[in-house]
């Protein structure tokens, strides 16, 4: 692959990682969002590794992506944008993705039914009521749109939009959707303003209104963001 003039390649595997920067120093190594980096620690652990750009989890908030990056800066940050937003924590998952129907586990019906329903404590009672909403709601809307501006002031470097597989219409769409917000970031001073217009072209990209499951920034959906 480097001889072909690859000028970089995404990883998680530490051996591999290894290998890799003791072969090819001039490569830049990007750590995969299934290297599960959640916090400073342990992009700092990557970096010393090799690691010069990682993609964050999706999980994660603004704040949390911000702080990340501001606390380990010699390693540039990506967060993703559009589609595939996922209930699991990806790097920790363990589910098959080998479905012919490209049904993946996250979308399956199914529920959560503790032994004794009379020690249920709140915390578990949330995640049972998130997991039998998230069947009614499509992971290919995923979008965090509203959150560029915010991305950008927090040092994030780069924005990913899923698509392995994907027609490529569709890639180009949602290519076009980024690049268009990306310039209204630059242009609309009003936080509230802008994202009014992201949620709005959420609706018309996706056909559908936002909801927390599907955006990758769910600490925004208030009424009013200061």
């Amino acid at each position: 692959m480097v001889g072909l003039g690859i000028d970089g390649l995404i990883l998680a595997d530490l051996g591999l990682l290894h290998l890799l920067a003791g072969r090819h120093p001039a490569l830049e190594l990007h750590a995969s969002t299934m290297a599960h980096i959640s916090n400073s620690g342990s992009l700092r652990f990557y970096a010393a590794q090799g690691i010069r750009r990682a993609i964050l989890p999706r999980h994660l908030t603004v704040a949390e992506m911000s702080a990340i990056a501001a606390a380990v800066p010699e390693v540039r940050c990506d967060a993703f944008l559009l589609v595939g937003k996922c209930p699991n924590t990806e790097g920790l998952c363990t589910f098959h993705h080998v479905s012919p129907d490209r049904v993946w586990p996250c979308e399956i019906p199914y529920e959560i039914a503790p032994e004794d329903i009379g020690k249920v404590s709140p915390p578990l009672q949330a995640a049972m009521a998130r997991q039998a909403s998230w069947s009614q709601t499509d992971r290919r809307h995923g979008c965090g749109l509203c959150a560029i501006p915010l991305l950008r002031r927090g040092g994030i470097y780069g924005l990913k939009l899923v698509g392995r597989g994907a027609p490529t219409a569709q890639k180009i769409r949602n290519i076009l959707l980024a690049r268009e917000f990306l310039t209204l970031a630059d242009e609309e001073p009003d936080f509230n303003v802008y994202r009014r217009r992201a949620m709005a072209a959420h609706r018309a990209r996706f056909g559908a209104d936002c909801h927390p499951n599907i955006c990758y920034y769910p600490e925004l959906l208030s009424d009013k963001f200061d």
